[in-house]
């Protein structure tokens, strides 16, 4: 019995499941982007979330690291995800509606290694990261033309914080699209997901969720499942049905 729990326990992981998919059916559809009009095939997407994984594993971020980011609906928000899933490090995604004081609550809740955020909220991320004691040590940009030299994306506009701010192009620039090599065990019992209560009768509260905890979610068929994992949020939908998820939905 022990051999097979050690085999169970470090295999049936979330990021075990999601790369069965990238060997069995590379060139399948993964994910699709309408805003965008592109689509990308399992193999398209673990390569562009390699190239994220390396980027923060060449930057320090390890098992049970915060990422911290504050994105719209994106394929950034889906390579964020698994990226952080590959490195079994925490993903933390928070809500584009918060207030930068409440932005700076979750900064120094969750003490994060790297904050990314999306360009359209940028004003509202620097000035939390301004306010917020804590400091990650990187801060990302969601963009392709956001200059990190001039303001609001630069280190002179969260001073004194020694936060090393980029866009995500120049991040992930020259990192490997291969499978990130771990010199450090994973389990199926590591955080790999932290999720927020809506914060509405007091400040908002995080939710670990173990690598185990993502496999087996989606076996549950709840009415409000949808929200629950960050992973779905770039679907397409034909009508909503309480009852559960229904086709035609796009996920990973």
């Amino acid at each position: 019995m022990t051999p097979f729990k050690e085999i169970f326990e470090r295999e049936y992981t979330w990021i075990a499941g999601f790369m069965r998919n990238v060997f069995r059916y590379p060139q399948k559809d993964a994910m699709i982007s309408p805003s965008l009009g592109r689509k990308w095939s399992y193999n398209e997407l673990n390569e562009d979330a390699n190239r994220l994984a390396n980027a923060f594993k060449n930057s320090g971020v390890t098992k049970g690291d915060v990422v911290m980011y504050l994105m719209l609906n994106s394929p950034e928000f889906v390579f964020t995800y698994v990226a952080t899933n590959k490195l079994h490090a925490v993903s933390a995604p928070i809500s584009y509606r918060l207030s930068p004081g409440e932005i700076a609550q979750s900064i120094d809740d969750n003490k994060p290694k790297v904050f990314l955020f999306d360009y359209a909220k940028r004003d509202d991320a620097m000035e939390g990261v301004r306010m917020a004691q804590f400091k990650p040590k990187y801060l990302i940009c969601i963009t392709e033309d956001c200059n990190p030299y001039t303001s609001p994306c630069s280190a002179a506009a969260v001073q004194p914080c020694n936060c090393m701010c980029c866009t995500y192009p120049s991040f992930i620039k020259g990192s490997s699209k291969e499978n990130p090599v771990l010199d450090y065990d994973i389990n199926i019992y590591d955080e790999t997901v932290r999720l927020f209560t809506s914060g509405t009768t007091g400040r908002q509260k995080g939710v670990p969720l173990t690598s185990i905890n993502e496999v087996l979610l989606p076996s549950i068929r709840l009415p409000l499942l949808w929200v629950c994992l960050p992973c779905w949020r770039i679907w397409r939908m034909s009508r909503r049905n309480w009852a559960g998820i229904s086709p035609p939905l796009r996920v990973l």
